[in-house]
């Protein structure tokens, strides 16, 4: 479980572009170069290496672990390409990133601590023992076309990276965090709306007493909607439709209507970006509304009538607001960090011929290391 905790942290990164990679110089054996800048380089073996830890979170989470030639030679985008081209293009050019990030680790001049070292010593040794040995933990590698002395070398860049970005985003750091890109990535990035649901989906079986019912887990029961109730619901809907079409306050409407049991805790209304989790149709549709506009979006839970509220001043720092902006700092860095490596990424030497030679596609999903 842990190996599998560790991979996916890993490739969360990578979506995320803090860079996972774990695909840096190493060993004697590590294949032709793929990408170098200075004295930083990736080859073969480590692309191809990563790429399959990508696949393994892109299968996972949007391929529900049913990965075909034909989803990957689907045509994406207004360019033509296929999702294999797409998201190879995205693992090359976060791999760029990753080479200017170390080659900045050096001109930093920054060195691992002692139990940042340990900690990767122990995290190979625990390896070493789950595979019994040594060479039973090479052969398994080998379908990622790695050794244990390169994977040590990816875990050893990857505390690398996770090092520069604490160092130049601490206080005090070369690239400490302002106020002003706070409030620019919050207001290019959020959108506020307040909410009134009504729902079309299951509701909590009651028993002749007015308690709910629970099943032999103690977990509430729940039921369909009857017709009947579907059409009181939709009635519900089309009466708030209309009351708002005649002018009336959204506001003063919410708490006589909504059935968004949350509506108190948050008397600011729900914070979203555009990959929060939270209802799609609700989602895409905040982002698409002008401010002070309202519409109603039906999911499969129910009925959504919204309205886009302006971004409060500085709402990202609100106590009422923490449960929306749990990542907020750490996202922002994250951003920033990118930001900070791409003039160094103009200097990368990418060998096409050789990273055109892997792909998503043609390796194996790493869901492991």
């Amino acid at each position: 479980m842990k190996r599998f905790n560790r991979a996916v942290r890993a490739l969360c990164a990578v979506l995320a572009i803090v860079l996972c990679l774990g695909c840096m110089a190493g060993c004697s054996s590590r294949g032709e170069v793929v990408m170098e800048l200075g004295n930083q380089s990736i080859t073969a073996n480590m692309y191809a290496f990563w790429l399959a830890r990508y696949k393994a979170f892109f299968v996972y989470y949007y391929m529900n672990n049913q990965e075909s030639d034909e989803m990957w030679n689907l045509a994406v985008g207004e360019n033509g390409k296929t999702l294999n081209e797409t998201f190879t293009d995205y693992v090359k050019d976060n791999a760029r990133t990753y080479v200017a990030a170390l080659y900045l680790y050096d001109q930093y001049g920054l060195k691992l601590s002692a139990a940042a070292k340990q900690q990767i010593e122990d995290d190979m040794a625990e390896l070493v023992a789950s595979m019994d040995g040594k060479t039973a933990l090479n052969a398994e590698l080998a379908n990622y076309a790695v050794n244990y002395d390169i994977l040590k070398e990816i875990y050893t860049i990857e505390a690398k990276v996770n090092q520069l970005q604490d160092y130049m985003f601490a206080a005090g750091g070369p690239n400490v965090l302002t106020d002003a890109q706070k409030q620019q990535y919050y207001t290019e990035n959020y959108a506020r709306i307040e909410h009134i649901f009504i729902s079309t989906g299951a509701k909590y079986q009651m028993d002749e007493t007015g308690a709910y019912v629970t099943d032999e887990n103690g977990e509430p029961v729940t039921v369909e909607l009857t017709e009947a109730e579907l059409a009181a619901q939709k009635q519900k809907a089309d009466e708030v439709v209309a009351k708002l079409t005649a002018g009336e306050d959204f506001a003063a409407l919410l708490p006589t209507y909504t059935e968004d049991t949350a509506t108190t805790q948050y008397p600011n209304g729900y914070y979203f970006t555009r990959t929060s989790s939270y209802v799609t149709e609700v989602i895409d549709a905040t982002f698409a509304m002008e401010e002070n506009t309202w519409q109603c979006v039906e999911s499969d839970l129910g009925y959504h009538i919204i309205r886009r509220l302006p971004l409060e001043d500085g709402g990202y720092a609100l106590e009422a607001n923490a449960d929306f902006f749990t990542d907020f700092e750490s996202n922002l860095t994250v951003q920033a960090f990118t930001d900070a490596m791409a003039p160094y990424m103009e200097d990368v030497i990418v060998y096409d011929e050789v990273a055109d030679l892997y792909s998503l596609k043609s390796v194996n999903a790493n869901y492991q290391y």
